[in-house]
C-alpha cells in the first residue's frame, strides 16, 4: 500500500470510529482539503460561538486549523510519510478541535 492509500485508510478508520460513518459513504474528492473535525465553542462573557475546523492537505502535506474560517494554525510536514507518522496515525477529535492555546494567546475564556 502506498503512502496516499495508507493516509486515506487511516482517515477512513477515524471517520468510522469517530462519526459512525459507513465505509461506503467515505469519499476523498479533494485531497487538498480533507475535513477531519468541526465543532463550535462558546466564549465568555457573551456566549459568542467560535466555529473550529481542522483540515488536512494530503498533496502539500499540511494540517490546518481554522477558527471562524480564519486560518490560525498550519503544520507542515516533509512528506506524506511524516504526516502519517506524526498526525494521521493517531487522529483524535478532541486534539483536532482544541483551541486552548489560541484562547490563552488571545486572552479569551471558553464557557465551561
Amino acid at each position: 500500500m502506498n503512502d496516499l492509500d495508507y493516509a486515506k485508510k487511516l482517515i477512513a478508520e477515524y471517520y468510522i470510529e469517530e462519526f459512525n460513518e459507513s465505509e461506503n459513504d467515505i469519499e476523498f474528492i479533494d485531497l487538498t482539503a480533507v475535513g477531519l473535525a468541526y465543532t463550535t465553542w462558546q466564549i465568555e462573557p457573551n456566549g459568542e460561538e467560535l466555529d473550529v475546523e481542522s483540515i488536512v492537505d494530503l498533496v502539500e502535506c499540511k494540517m490546518y486549523q481554522y477558527i471562524n474560517s480564519e486560518e490560525v494554525r498550519v503544520e507542515e510536514f516533509k512528506n506524506l510519510k511524516e504526516l502519517i507518522n506524526e498526525k494521521l496515525i493517531n487522529l483524535n477529535f478532541d486534539d483536532l478541535t482544541d483551541i486552548e492555546w489560541w484562547c490563552k494567546k488571545n486572552n479569551i475564556k471558553l464557557v465551561d
